[in-house]
């Protein structure tokens, strides 16, 4: 457990990513955040995060990858993927920092997943931060549909995998047009995973899309210790 204080210590929660067949594809590393006090608050994650100093995101990238490192036997012998999220201030620390650098460079099966809220993310290659990162690394795109990229970033062939926001799921799934605008994302992107998967019935409606994977609360989040239970 990383203490970043004597009041505040995380944990790390893995949300799965199953094909639509059922096949475990990957996991979301998640980080949850709790105070050390008798009253073991659990804090909001995004908000804790971004007020972090660049040392303390440092840290924590550090110790995600420590973590992550001792379960890659794991990720290898059954080939999974573990995706973690990354803001600004961490993707300028993956081109600068040499021990970080170093330690990703070992683990090909970790994807970056980068917001659509990250700055200028809709010039695609055109931003130097994100070209650099796409030339080392694959870059995932999260939250689809929240409004912030444009066609061009997706055109530059700059991400492996884009994932679907749910709110834009939610808000779509039930409109005639969905399979269209799901068609018309794949010529962008081949590779993609809906998020906000609740139910069985939602499931199997997505079955003939062609998509690649599903996230959501139909399926038990685990411990990253406890990844294996996940098969």
């Amino acid at each position: 457990m990383l203490n970043f204080s004597i009041r505040v210590s995380c944990e790390y929660i893995c949300e799965p990513i199953y094909r639509v067949n059922g096949q475990l594809l990957g996991v979301e590393l998640l980080t949850r955040f709790s105070s050390n006090d008798t009253s073991n608050e659990q804090l909001n994650s995004a908000s804790f995060i971004k007020e972090l100093s660049i040392e303390n995101k440092r840290k924590l990238m550090l110790n995600q990858l420590h973590e992550i490192g001792k379960k890659s036997h794991f990720f290898k012998k059954h080939n999974l993927l573990c995706s973690i999220n990354i803001d600004f201030t961490m993707a300028k620390l993956l081109v600068m920092d040499n021990a970080i650098k170093t330690i990703l460079d070992k683990y090909d099966f970790i994807r970056l997943e980068v917001s659509e809220r990250f700055p200028n993310i809709s010039n695609g290659l055109k931003n130097p931060l994100l070209s650099e990162l796409h030339e080392r690394y694959h870059l995932w795109l999260d939250d689809l549909g929240a409004g912030h990229a444009n066609v061009e970033a997706l055109q530059a062939g700059l991400f492996e995998l884009i994932k679907i926001d749910r709110n834009f799921y939610w808000g779509n799934t039930r409109s005639m047009m969905w399979p269209i605008t799901v068609e018309k994302i794949s010529e962008l992107c081949s590779q993609i995973i809906i998020v906000g998967i609740e139910n069985p019935l939602q499931l199997n409606l997505l079955s003939s899309l062609g998509i690649t994977g599903v996230q959501g609360y139909l399926y038990k989040s685990v411990a990253l210790d406890d990844i294996n239970t996940l098969l």
